[in-house]
C-alpha cells in the first residue's frame, strides 16, 4: 500500500499535519481522539481501552480493547495499520510521559516471547524500517522532544543509569 497511516496518541502532539493527495488512514489511539477533535480532524478508526479518554466513544469505527493487555494503545493502533496493509506510519503524541510507554511505542516487532530468558546484549525488539529512504542505512533512531512547539534537548527525558 502506498498510503500513510497517521496515529495520534494521548500525549500533546503539537500541530497534526496530514499529507494531501495520498491515501491515508487516521487512527486515534485512546486519548488521541481529543487532540484530533481539538484540531477539527476526524479519525477513521479509534483504538484503545479508553482509560486516557475517560469515555468510550460511539460509532462503528471503534476497536475497543481491555485495560489489562500487553501492548500500549498506540502499538495496538500500529498493528491495526499493519493489518490493513500500511507500511508508512506517522505517530503523534506517542513519546513522553511514562518511559515504559515511550519505549513500548518505539518497538515494531518483538524478537522474544513473554517468559523467554534473555541475556545481556540480546536484541529484544526493533524499530521498523518503514521509511524507504532510510531502510538502506545502518540502524538508527530519530528521537526528538518538543515543548510548546519548540525543539528541546531530549537528554533530560532519558535515564542513562544502568
Amino acid at each position: 500500500m502506498d498510503g500513510i497511516c497517521y496515529i495520534v496518541g494521548s500525549r500533546p502532539p503539537g500541530e497534526i499535519a496530514l499529507a494531501r493527495g495520498r491515501e491515508a488512514l487516521v487512527i486515534a489511539a485512546d486519548g488521541g481522539l481529543r487532540h484530533l477533535e481539538a484540531q477539527g480532524l476526524t479519525a477513521d478508526l479509534i483504538v484503545g481501552d479508553f482509560d486516557s479518554l475517560g469515555r468510550v466513544p460511539e460509532g462503528d469505527n471503534i476497536l475497543r480493547h481491555p485495560v489489562e493487555k500487553d501492548d500500549t494503545d498506540m502499538l495496538l493502533a500500529v498493528r491495526t495499520g499493519l493489518d490493513r496493509g500500511y507500511r508508512v506510519f506517522v505517530l503523534y503524541g506517542g513519546l513522553g510521559g511514562r518511559l515504559d510507554h515511550t519505549y513500548a511505542n518505539l518497538q515494531a516487532k518483538p524478537t522474544v516471547e513473554p517468559g523467554e530468558l534473555v541475556t545481556a546484549g540480546q536484541i529484544i525488539g526493533a524499530v521498523g524500517t518503514t521509511a524507504s529512504a532510510e531502510a538502506a542505512q545502518s540502524p538508527h533512531l530519530h528521537f526528538s522532544v518538543t515543548r510548546n512547539g519548540e525543539a528541546i534537548d531530549p537528554a533530560g527525558y532519558l535515564d542513562y543509569s544502568e
